[in-house]
């Protein structure tokens, strides 16, 4: 999306190198380029031509008042109709800038990261100088479904449902006798996740095809947070600290053979603890982040598809809640499946942070396997972008919702012997 007049004239000169380059594209006449590579340039120039073009229409539009915003909108739509409201009033991001007393780069960034920075009040100030009224509530339910979820350990708590065979099977409890299983399962959650829930775990927002066993959930999380203390005892947690290059740091262990045991000691080195439990029957979640009650950040990933990018898409995912959301306020615990399609803004934002760091929108749009999708022009780009070439294609599945597509590729190597995870249920 446009923002800004400078940005809107920027973009009409680059409409007319790439026509001017769509033009030479489709004359020249050499002799050494492959068809297929020649088709792939011309399809990705076309696709950047095709979007400007609709970016700049629609900001032309919304100057000259020919498309009006919707002045009520839901929470989820706030962030792209903030930015329409301002255009079609006629206000640049140095104006609401000074409205608000702000200096305008922090309205640059807020519109150009959908205004993942900004805290709910802040979106409330904006609204309302811009008129523009949000309609959604949050209600929160006593189930575990996709959304906001209320405490679980109540007086209502059935605490048979607990996968209570799948936690002795995995020695997550080890019952004296099977009189006593109920109450030793009992114990064991209400010291974790129960000694929790009144400081952090009151909700629990999860996205998933299918709506998880809460019972399952809570299980698993209880494992979680009590492998997350195992490492708080043994080893010396670093206070949170984000890092100027955490990110890019990361990003570079994509292509190494240890990077997902090296990502683990760095999040470990910024105050974050990564923890591994394969996933309980009737959740199907690859990943969680959430706070233990000291204010430590925790990741636990389930390696459920025991595939390469999808462990570095969930690792990214769930980094970005912590660090856009658990470290800016908001008191959840983030339950996620990838394959799963989500309007939350919350999960949005996530899933733009583990995307856009992973490969970013302007190294995507000059790649060819998005248009050309075969492993050949998955390699190069990979090559090109400095990441393990099953996050490219794991990329486009995503894209084209498509999880047929380059299926070979992405299962290539597993990340499962990668990483010293000890699995109870193979013994």
């Amino acid at each position: 999306m446009i923002f800004s007049d400078k940005q809107y004239t920027r973009s009409k000169r680059l409409l007319g190198d790439l026509r001017d380059g769509r033009n030479l594209t489709l004359n020249e006449n050499d002799s050494n380029k492959e068809e297929w590579v020649r088709t792939a340039e011309l399809g990705a120039i076309e696709a950047q031509i095709a979007k400007i073009e609709e970016e700049v229409s629609q900001y032309e539009e919304l100057k000259e008042g020919k498309v009006t915003f919707s002045k009520s909108v839901s929470l989820h739509e706030l962030p792209r109709v903030l930015v329409e409201a301002r255009i079609a009033q006629g206000l640049s991001q140095s104006v609401l800038a000074r409205i608000l007393s702000l200096k305008p780069q922090q309205i640059q960034r807020y519109e150009a990261t959908n205004y993942m920075g900004a805290s709910l009040s802040r979106l409330i100030e904006i609204a309302s100088v811009l008129r523009v009224q949000i309609t959604s509530s949050f209600a929160l339910s006593d189930g575990i479904e996709s959304g906001t979820n209320s405490p679980d350990l109540d007086k209502d708590f059935d605490w048979t449902r607990l996968p209570l065979k799948e936690m002795v099977k995995r020695q997550w409890i080890t019952p004296q006798s099977e009189s006593e299983l109920v109450l030793v399962a009992k114990s064991y959650v209400n010291r974790t996740v129960g000694h929790y829930s009144l400081k952090v775990h009151r909700r629990r927002k999860v996205r998933s095809q299918s709506r998880p066993d809460k019972y399952h959930l809570i299980a698993w999380q209880s494992r979680v947070i009590e492998l997350a203390q195992q490492v708080v005892a043994a080893r010396k947690v670093s206070d949170f600290s984000l890092g100027n290059s955490i990110v890019t740091d990361l990003v570079s262990l994509t292509t190494h053979k240890n990077g997902p045991a090296n990502a683990r000691e760095m999040l470990l080195a910024r105050g974050i603890v990564l923890v591994f439990e394969k996933h309980i029957p009737n959740t199907d979640l690859d990943g969680a982040a959430m706070l233990l009650s000291d204010g430590t950040p925790v990741i636990g990933l389930t390696l459920r598809l025991n595939r390469i990018d999808n462990f570095w898409y969930t690792l990214f995912h769930e980094l970005g809640h912590v660090l856009l959301h658990l470290t800016k306020g908001v008191r959840f615990a983030f339950f996620d499946q990838e394959e799963a399609n989500c309007s939350d803004l919350l999960e949005e934002q996530a899933d733009r942070f583990a995307m856009d760091n992973l490969i970013s929108e302007i190294d995507w749009s000059k790649c060819v396997s998005p248009f050309v999708a075969t492993e050949e022009t998955v390699f190069i780009d990979a090559e090109k972008l400095g990441v393990h070439p099953a996050i490219v294609a794991g990329r486009i599945r995503k894209e084209r919702s498509n999880y047929k597509l380059l299926s070979a590729l992405v299962q290539r190597e597993q990340i499962g012997s990668r990483l010293e995870v000890h699995d109870k249920n193979s013994e």
